[in-house]
């Protein structure tokens, strides 16, 4: 069974227990920075390029039926002096979230994934792009209850080659209404990201 109709199976037998309202709110804006890092090195002419520096932004909206939906933007870059990568990412997903028990959710989500990279070098370009759709489940979970949150999530993707994504993440909330610091790390095929990240909670 792949992982798309793994990730369905579970979501669809938990709503088919007792599935209760969610423990967090999903309606949210976010943005994250940080770095990611090849586990080969990209030689493009005689420059050598180990990552890119990565930034994202996210917006989720949680209606009163605990019905989610959210869209992020994921970009790539990095130049050199005859060179440059540029990667971005951009999907939209639907969701439902909602509580195991009193300090834990668990968030599927169904969408589409649109991924493009360019390449360039002494202004020649060359570009590819893929979609497709996207398949997730997180996990949020409060390790001390409203200040410090902990997460996680594996996705799967229909594009061409792609390799399940897994991630983590560790949140601390100013209040459990308001804001929240993070830091997270993910890994898919052949590359790990890192970054910060702040989120406005509505």
């Amino acid at each position: 069974m792949d992982a798309r109709k793994a990730a369905l199976a579970l979501a669809f037998t938990l709503l088919g227990s007792s599935a209760q309202a969610s423990n967090f709110s999903y309606t949210f804006l976010e943005g994250n920075i940080g770095s990611t890092e090849f586990d080969d090195s990209i030689t493009i002419g005689n420059e050598t390029y180990d990552g890119l520096l990565y930034f994202s932004g996210t917006g989720s909206y949680q209606s009163k039926e605990n019905v989610t939906l959210e869209a992020s933007v994921n970009r790539g870059i990095n130049e050199g002096d005859d060179s440059e990568i540029n990667a971005t990412e951009v999907s939209v997903a639907g969701g439902y979230p909602f509580a195991v028990t009193d300090s834990i959710d668990i968030y599927p989500q169904i969408g589409f994934l649109r991924s493009s990279a360019e390449v360039c070098f002494r202004g020649t370009c060359a570009d590819t792009s893929d979609s497709g759709g996207l398949a997730a489940l997180k996990t949020r979970a409060w390790l001390t209850r409203d200040r410090l949150e902990i997460g996680a999530r594996i996705a799967r993707t229909t594009l061409d080659d792609a390799d399940t994504s897994v991630g983590f993440n560790i949140g601390w909330w100013f209040s459990p209404d308001e804001a929240r610091l993070s830091l997270g790390v993910s890994t898919v095929d052949d590359e790990t990201t890192y970054a910060g990240g702040f989120r406005l909670q509505f």
